[in-house]
């Protein structure tokens, strides 16, 4: 009797070898396909990460120049009132000068937040406050220091945005 059920035996032991080896080996291969997939969706969002980061960066760094400019003009004006009427900051910046720094600021408000490095936020934030600086001076001599001031603070924020734009360029680093 033996003999007869042994082909049986061999049988279900064999499929049931085959069945259990194939669940293992599909078990396998979804872990690597879940695996692959986790890193292709990790891949995509550093991808829409770091673009979202370019944009904004490429943006603050012209909205910083945008600032620099209104504000330098915005002392030559302030400059040159002064040495018409003798008094320096007198007289109001006309609505245009007036505009061009209120719209270059705001610029740099909307865009400083979206800002992912601190540091490079920080320095930002330095340079548009020291940019302001000259138009709430009392003398010539105060606005003069605080222009050059405001020019090594906005040297400083555009070289950490270049230095952060290099970084996502060449090496994909994350934020530090």
């Amino acid at each position: 009797m033996f003999q007869q059920l042994l082909p049986l035996i061999t049988f279900l032991v064999g499929a049931g070898s085959t069945v259990f080896a194939e669940t293992r080996r599909d078990a396998r291969l979804l872990r690597r396909e879940l695996a692959a997939h986790d890193r292709m969706r990790r891949a995509a969002a550093e991808d829409r990460r770091d673009t979202f980061e370019l944009e904004h960066l490429l943006k603050l760094n012209s909205a910083l120049s945008d600032h620099a400019r209104a504000a330098g003009a915005a002392h030559h004006a302030d400059i040159m009132m002064s040495r018409q009427t003798g008094k320096y900051g007198s007289a109001r910046l006309g609505d245009e000068l007036s505009d061009a720094l209120m719209k270059a600021n705001r610029s740099v408000n909307e865009l400083k937040g979206l800002v992912l490095v601190d540091e490079v936020r920080q320095l930002v934030q330095d340079a548009q406050t020291a940019l302001n600086t000259p138009q709430s001076a009392r003398s010539e001599d105060a606005a003069e220091a605080a222009m050059a001031t405001a020019s090594v603070a906005l040297n400083a924020a555009q070289s950490a945005i270049a230095t952060r734009v290099r970084s996502i360029y060449l090496s994909g680093d994350e934020p530090r």
